[in-house]
């Protein structure tokens, strides 16, 4: 074959390879771009699925914060996303676009839809904040149903995110392969396209080819046997040539670097050693750490078995070193505590959860159990190994002591607060009871004519008095505050009806010493608020009286805003100014602590106990509020009140008008016949009707079947006592809802907590203050208007029997029985006889309930008597009544109460003695004629009541029984106990056959 045709076949061979090359390689290519089409498809699809997941993810955090912080930002912020953003809707058409898979697509639009019926359940959480019901939207948002609907998007999202991965992946890794096929391809046709031309060319290149790698061939053998001197410089002789013995070349100064690098890993080997030398000591040394630990380390594996044990436990359980090394670890855990540890291991296992010291017990190696506290936590995994847990153990038996000592001193301390409560309590009971006889003894004596000396000492007594009492109230309140016991009401009030009563209290202190006196209300301030009344009024009473009393001349100003703080919320602010003397820095610091004066040498200008301003600060703190002053040295001061409260939504009026509650009726629970005449005598005399139910039992079974707008609940009766009662007549359902006010000779905080725990309104403590009892009735019933009641619901008027002579007795104070009773003497008589007739067996009673082990029923006795004394002024009796009540109610020895019962028998007895012979005298006839028409006008009337069922036929009964015992002496009695028991129509029966009589003579009554 000639030169030129092996020329041409060989240039037509070489041209084919190489286009079968580039086609090759051009494929490789193409391969190569679907592949990185393939890639950035995955990532746009995971971007897209990511951003409906992240949009989901904004609106719930959105609603979660504004049901949390109540931020509008949140709501705005939720919109935006809605509204503006749609990041969920550009999500799902973003996907569409890129053409994920109808299975795929199909689990987005799931995730879509679910998020869009999720936002239902969001909007209800706005729409509830909205409502300022903010427990109902955190609920909706941190609920199950929340996240299960959460769920319901992530879930379908997380499946698409996987499809999507998994089809994207293999599609890419099958472009790869491709691409690698085709690469190898058009490496190969490469190489055959160069051999060729390298076999074609041979002839050409043998000299500048064959030659040079000959001696390149030989130097490398060299170089291999060693010989540093080789140096490949063959480039004479062409480029390509010069080029590869570079190439050797750079290998050759790559081999040493090698050998260097050699060298250096050798030095590295060597400081590798060093180091593991190092790890060793450390690990000793946290050996050593264990080994030297205060507490037990106990490591278990996954069997249970320990696998390590510190001396600290081995000397805690008894066992020597080593001794416990492979033994099961509830060996050491009593049988009882078996399943806590199971459900512990588990838990700090499974879950990966560090388990704090908590108690324990453990078994020591003699059998005993010692108390110890535990903690788990689980070690991490070590290679294959599996993985264990490390218990640390502490002995607690000094601190179980130590706590134990703790708590003894603990409650002897309470015991100590308690008996200093309870002391405080009885001292302002004892000291009261004189005190308010003082005070409403100089009200009645300045009522009456007196000189001017007289009335100026009067006025004096009155002054000191109220002061006194106001003192024992402080000290009463300090104490309450300080046990812990003080309750705060939170009932709807009038904020101008306080400010006027403060005002109307001070407003004469005032003008007596010249002071202008104001009171400057903002107008944005609701008409009604919910809180303690009483609580503010008494911090305000307590800056006026500072006020007053600090300034000399000028005036004192009491200004009240506020501010609403929520839609049902208000922050009350009062300030009370004076330009009295001023408060230095110092003093101003101290002014609230408790006892403080800011005055305190013998000869200060200013009284007081330094309680007032120390009790108007508890107050606020407890309610809530702050109290501050600001002030300058011989400028005035300014005293101020911050405390939140509520607005009062309800229309409900918490206090009547007047006294005018004619037609009202009340169920009087009492069992005690003085109480029940005397309570409803007070509430005839405001029109009331009122009804008598002897025990807890027959009041329930009277609510059930009746309507009544309020009971007054004596607390300890017979058969069910007024707890009990109470507590089923809530049961009622509406019917229940009714004010219970109780009555109680008990008034110890303890007592009116169980009280207001019980469902009761209210509370009273006997002996009944009248003002007290009116105030209550004002507060807790709505007035009816007299036309709209029937003629049997409205009472009678109160009739006034001629002024009766009172017995002196010792021991009586009939002063104060008459203000229990409103001055009525006929009542008050009457009262007395009943004491006569209910307590005269009183001690024995109490005996024989001791001897029976009944101390319940000797307690109540003695209780009774107690507030039954107070009512008639007893005092003496009531104190004695008061202290076998505390002594049976303590468990006082047989021998202590013993003497607690003599000494009240010894009271009881003359004074009942004396009693019964004055009213036996006054109940014998009068030798005079009767007048006729007088005791027929008597009886018509009686008569009237009676068949009327009007409980006035009682007060009548009273009023007119000497001239009804007179006229009949023989059928008087059995009249009367009618009456009394309340058998009306017995009574008009008895009554009407006695009017029809013919008198014996002229001294008796004809027939009516």
């Amino acid at each position: 074959m000639s030169i030129d045709t092996s020329s041409k076949l060989i240039t037509m061979m070489i041209i084919v390879l190489a286009l079968l090359t580039l086609g090759a390689t051009l494929r490789h290519s193409h391969l190569l771009q679907e592949r990185e089409q393939a890639v950035s498809q995955l990532d746009e699809s995971q971007a897209a699925v990511d951003l409906l997941a992240d949009s989901s993810d904004v609106l719930t955090n959105a609603v979660r914060g504004y049901a949390v912080t109540g931020d509008e930002h949140y709501r705005q912020l939720f919109q935006r996303e809605l509204d503006t953003f749609r990041s969920r809707e550009k999500a799902v058409e973003r996907l569409r676009a890129l053409e994920v898979a109808s299975t795929e697509l199909d689990l987005i639009a799931q995730a879509k839809h679910n998020s869009d019926q999720l936002l239902h359940l969001e909007r209800q959480a706005f729409s509830a904040m909205g409502g300022g019901d903010r427990q109902t939207a955190l609920a909706l948002v941190y609920g199950v149903d929340y996240v299960q609907a959460k769920d319901s998007i992530m879930s379908p999202l997380d499946e698409a995110r996987h499809l999507i991965d998994a089809r994207l992946r293999e599609r890419i890794a099958l472009l790869a392969n491709q691409a690698q096929v085709a690469d190898t391809v058009a490496l190969g046709l490469l190489i055959v396209t160069a051999l060729v031309v390298l076999a074609s060319l041979q002839m050409f290149y043998r000299r500048r080819l064959i030659t040079p790698l000959a001696s390149m061939t030989a130097k490398t053998r060299r170089l291999l046997a060693g010989d540093d001197s080789v140096r490949f410089d063959e480039s004479v002789h062409g480029a390509e040539i010069a080029d590869l013995a570079h190439a050797l070349e750079d290998s050759r100064q790559a081999s040493l670097t090698i050998q260097q690098q050699a060298t250096q890993l050798h030095h590295q080997a060597s400081e590798l050693a060093a180091e593991q030398e190092r790890i060793q000591q450390t690990v000793a040394w946290y050996g050593s750490i264990i080994e030297s630990a205060p507490d037990g380390i106990l490591v278990v594996d996954e069997k249970n078995l320990i696998v390590l044990a510190n001396p600290k436990v081995d000397s805690l359980f008894g066992y020597a070193p080593g001794e416990l090394i492979g033994r099961q670890l509830i060996t050491l855990i009593p049988s009882d505590f078996h399943d806590l540890y199971a459900e512990l291991r588990t838990r700090a296992l499974k879950d990966g959860e560090y388990l704090p010291l908590m108690r324990q017990q453990g078994i020591h190696k003699g059998g005993g159990r010692l108390p110890i506290e535990v903690s788990l936590s689980p070690l991490p995994v070590l290679g294959s190994n599996p993985a264990t847990l490390c218990i640390m153990i502490r002995d607690s038996s000094e601190r179980d002591q130590a706590e134990r000592e703790l708590q003894m001193a603990r409650i002897q301390a309470e015991k100590a607060a308690q008996a200093k409560s309870d002391f405080l309590a009885n001292m302002s009971h004892e000291v009261r009871t004189p005190m308010n006889s003082i005070v409403g003894m100089t009200h009645l004596a300045l009522q009456t004519r007196l000189d001017a000396q007289q009335h100026d000492y009067l006025r004096q007594i009155e002054c000191a008095s109220e002061q006194l009492r106001a003192l024992i109230d402080d000290i009463l309140d300090f104490s309450r505050i300080e046990a812990g016991q003080l309750l705060l009401e939170h009932e709807p009030f009038n904020l101008q009806d306080l400010l006027d009563s403060v005002s109307q209290r001070f407003k004469e202190k005032a003008r007596t010493k010249g002071l202008r006196f104001t009171c400057t209300v903002a107008a944005e301030l609701p008409p009604r608020l919910l809180g303690d009344a009483a609580k503010v009024g008494q911090i305000l009473a307590n800056y006026v009286d500072n006020a007053i009393k600090f300034t000399p001349q000028g005036e004192v100003e009491i200004s009240v805003r506020g501010r609403r703080t929520g839609g049902s919320e208000f922050n009350l602010e009062v300030m009370v100014r004076d330009t009295g003397i001023g408060l230095t820095e110092d003093q101003q610091g101290a002014l609230f602590d408790s006892f403080y004066q800011a005055d305190a040498s013998s000869t200060r200008k200013f009284g007081g106990t330094g309680l007032g301003l120390a009790i108007a600060k508890k107050l606020a703190e407890l309610m809530g509020g702050t109290v501050g002053v600001e002030s300058q040295h011989g400028s005035g001061s300014t005293f101020w009140l911050s405390i939140p409260l509520g607005i009062a939504t309800s229309s409900l009026q918490q206090r009547l008008p007047s006294l005018d509650l004619q037609g009202c009726r009340v169920l009087l629970a009492e069992d005690n016949e003085v109480n029940q005449r005397l309570v409803s005598k007070l509430l005839q005399h405001v029109g009331m009707v009122v009804e008598i139910a002897e025990n807890g039992k027959v009041a329930v079974e009277r609510v059930r079947q009746q309507d009544y707008d309020l009971v007054l609940m004596d607390m300890q009766m017979p058969v069910l006592d007024g707890e009990g009662a109470t507590r089923e007549i809530r049961q009622m359902g509406e019917r229940g809802q009714l004010p219970i006010i109780a009555i109680s000779a008990s008034a110890m905080p303890q007592d009116r907590q169980r009280c207001f725990a019980a469902g009761m309104n209210d509370f009273l403590p006997k002996p009944l203050k009248v003002e007290e009892l009116y105030a209550s009735l004002r507060q807790w019933i709505r007035a009816r208007p007299a036309a709209a009641l029937g003629a049997d619901m409205v009472a009678a008027p109160v009739c006034e029997a001629p002024e009766t002579v009172l017995p002196t007795i010792a021991g009586l104070d009939t002063g104060e029985g008459l203000q229990r009773v409103l001055g009525d003497r006929a009542l008050y008589l009457d009262l007395l006889r009943r004491l006569v007739e209910s307590e005269e067996n009183t001690p024995r009673n109490i005996r024989n309930a001791l001897a029976q082990n009944e101390r319940g029923t000797a307690e109540r006795l003695a209780h009774t008597l107690k507030g039954v004394a107070g009512t008639v002024g007893a005092t003496t009796v009531m104190t004695c009544a008061a202290e076998l009540e505390q002594a049976l109610r303590s468990q006082a020895s047989t021998a202590l109460t013993e003497q607690a019962l003599a000494r009240l028998e010894s009271r009881l007895t003359p004074l009942l003695s004396d009693l019964q012979r004055i009213l036996a005298e006054r109940r014998e006839p009068h030798a005079e004629a009767i007048d006729l028409q007088h005791l027929e006008q008597v009886c018509q009337k009686l008569a009237g009541y009676l068949a009327e069922d009007d409980a006035e036929a009682v007060s009548w009964l009273s009023q007119q029984s000497t001239a009804l015992q007179t006229a009949f002496p023989d059928a008087y009695p059995q009249l009367e106990h009618a009456i009394k028991h309340f058998e009306f129509d017995k009574a008009l029966a008895f009554l009407r056959s006695l009017m029809t009589r013919q008198p014996a003579d002229s001294s008796r009554p004809r027939t009516a």
